[in-house]
């Protein structure tokens, strides 16, 4: 998987990037289901958060989400984009090929 983190009009600290690379890798079966994910941070007079995530099997996800607190605001990030990624492993849980990216839980050998 593939985690880019990028921000504009503020710099972002350390601890706060590794905050942000430990909540994705808290997503379950993250590894097995995510390409790529993109995540744009932008300061006005409150945070704004953009995530950009592809899938496995050529879906892809953008999630939004602003508050005036940093921390809070990649919480909900989070918390969306998971809500997404189970509501698109669930609409192809039943197709034939979802074997193929071990989404339904079982091992393809």
């Amino acid at each position: 998987m593939k985690k880019e983190i990028e921000t504009l009009s503020f710099i972002l600290p350390a601890d706060t990037k590794d905050y942000i690379s430990k909540k994705i890798d808290g997503i379950h079966n993250a590894e097995n289901l995510i390409l790529e994910i993109l995540i744009s941070l932008k300061k006005d007079n409150d945070f704004r958060a953009y995530a950009f995530v592809d899938l496995r099997w050529g879906t892809s996800i953008r999630v939004q989400e602003n508050d005036f607190d940093l921390i809070t605001l990649i919480d909900k990030l989070v918390d969306k984009l998971k809500v997404k990624i189970i509501t698109e492993t669930e609409k192809i849980k039943g197709k034939r090929w979802a074997y193929r990216y071990n989404i339904c839980g079982q091992d393809t050998q």
